[in-house]
C-alpha cells in the first residue's frame, strides 16, 4: 500500500522535476518514485558493503517460519 508523503523541495528542483516528468509523459509522483527506486537500486550495493556486520540497518529482514526476523537473517547469512 502506498503512503502519501509531504516534501519540501527547492522551487528550481521542483520545476526541473516537473519538466522531466512531462517529457517522459509521467506524473510528477511517478517520476519521483521512479528516480528514487533507481537511486536506491544503484546505491544498494554500496550500502550493503558498508553495512557488513550491521545488516539490521540496511537489509530488510523477512521472518522465518516461527516469525523471528533475526533468525531468518542469520540463516540466510550462514550465521547461527
Amino acid at each position: 500500500m502506498k503512503h502519501p508523503v509531504t516534501l519540501r523541495i527547492d522551487p528550481e528542483l521542483l520545476a526541473a522535476s516537473r519538466r522531466c516528468a512531462a517529457v517522459e509523459n509521467r506524473t510528477l509522483t511517478n517520476f519521483v518514485e521512479t528516480v528514487l527506486k533507481q537511486h536506491i537500486i544503484k546505491a544498494r550495493g554500496k550500502w550493503e558493503a558498508s553495512a557488513a556486520g550491521h545488516p539490521s540497518r540496511l537489509v530488510r529482514r523477512r521472518p522465518d517460519a516461527s516469525g523471528h526476523a533475526a533468525n531468518a537473517e542469520a540463516g540466510r547469512n550462514g550465521n547461527s
